[in-house]
């Protein structure tokens, strides 16, 4: 619809703009003749947008004496999602129901009162302090893309497992969300980047052997194509900008984000390529050793030929330094002899000392160096690979 373009519109304009919404009061009526699936597909112009979160109403929760969710039930009234396209709406929940507000009794007078309205500007008054801490601790603000990943990266999962057309990513987890910023660097990792077309980022990080390792990235999409007018419940992805993120362990099993099961929406959601969301999480439970994050795109190329995004990790155990690359996975014809590969290093919280680079486990009949073999201050390396002629076509 229009004005789910235009708010994406001025999003993409304004990256550190993020506007929240309420998903609206609709889940117990069905003013949609035709739904996508009965019970869903309630939510309406700008609460479908991309860029924009949109909060669902949650009853209070019950919490256990640690602080972690005991459980968790949605208002009744709450609209349903998910949108058109398949894409997770709501993105979030947030209490919403039997809140003491604004009365228009007096100027001074105060009411209960339930619906995602009350909802809504719980999660934005909630997240402006987010921005707050953030500000305090590194003297800047978080892309907006970077605060709506950070409240469904944290956020308590409830309904069914992973993500859902109802609490969206889960319910709002202040605390948790909190700990992410003032671990940045040590137990969690925020990053804000860049990546242009063709390149594909990549990022080695520790799991910490006990925690769940979450990773997701969150972009601030380009704006999309509007339906002509009378087409309804057309499934084609209003992404532009398709990323795809990607986590793998030396030797094993490459692992994929969630989506959700568009067979089936009320079942638990399900993990694979996930061609319509601008958030993408991954969650490896029993996690252990080292793990290479992955963020590439799909298409020829890019819109505007680069796309911000924002990654957050946790579960990690971070060292004194991070290695990752902008050129993560390179293409080269079978008869070429050798490839580059630059090697970013990075210091955490001050950490001085010299990192040495030495080249193991490179297929049969090819050979490594790097352009520095040691580093004392954060800059590049260059990895080459030689000795690729002799190699059959083939992924390494």
């Amino acid at each position: 619809v229009d004005d789910s373009r235009a708010w994406d519109e001025i999003a993409y304009l304004s990256p550190y703009y993020l506007p929240i919404y309420s998903a609206g009061n609709d889940g117990t009526n069905n003013n949609n003749a035709n739904p996508i699936a009965a019970g869903y597909d309630k939510l309406v112009g700008n609460k479908v947008a991309k860029n924009v979160l949109t909060v669902a109403n949650a009853q209070d929760a019950v919490i256990n004496a640690d602080g972690s969710l005991s459980s968790v039930l949605i208002n009744s009234s709450s609209s349903q999602g998910p949108s058109d396209d398949r894409r997770i709406k709501p993105d979030i929940a947030g209490n919403g129901t039997s809140v003491n507000s604004l009365s228009d009794t007096s100027d001074t007078a105060t009411t209960n009162m339930s619906g995602t309205s009350m909802a809504a500007p719980n999660v934005t008054g909630t997240l402006l302090l987010l921005q707050q801490h953030y500000k305090n601790l590194t003297n800047s603000f978080m892309r907006a893309a970077t605060l709506k990943g950070l409240a469904c990266h944290t956020a308590d999962d409830a309904g069914q497992i992973g993500p859902d057309p109802v609490f969206g990513w889960g319910l709002l987890n202040i605390e948790r969300a909190a700990a992410v910023i003032t671990n940045n660097g040590n137990s969690s990792t925020i990053l804000e980047e860049t990546i242009v077309t063709d390149e594909v980022f990549t990022y080695s990080v520790q799991s910490d052997g006990t925690n769940d390792l979450m990773v997701s990235i969150t972009w601030t999409d380009p704006p999309g194509v509007v339906l002509p007018s009378g087409v309804e419940d057309d499934p084609t992805p209003s992404l532009m900008n398709d990323l795809d993120l990607r986590v793998s362990k030396d030797g094993g099993a490459t692992f994929f984000p969630w989506k959700l099961d568009v067979s089936n929406f009320s079942a638990a959601a399900t993990t694979g390529d996930n061609l319509v969301d601008n958030i993408e999480k991954i969650e490896i439970p029993n996690a252990s050793g080292e793990y290479i994050i992955q963020v590439s795109h799909k298409g020829s190329s890019l819109i505007d030929g680069l796309q911000d995004f924002s990654l957050i990790v946790t579960g990690i155990d971070n060292e004194e330094f991070t290695i990752s690359s902008h050129q993560g996975i390179l293409e080269t014809c079978s008869t070429a002899d050798s490839a580059d590969f630059n090697v970013d290093l990075a210091f955490i919280d001050g950490f001085s000392d010299t990192i040495d680079f030495t080249v193991s486990g490179l297929p049969s009949g090819t050979s490594g160096s790097f352009s520095s073999t040691s580093l004392n201050e954060e800059g590049t390396t260059v990895l080459n690979v030689s000795g690729l002629e002799n190699l059959s076509p083939g992924d390494y």
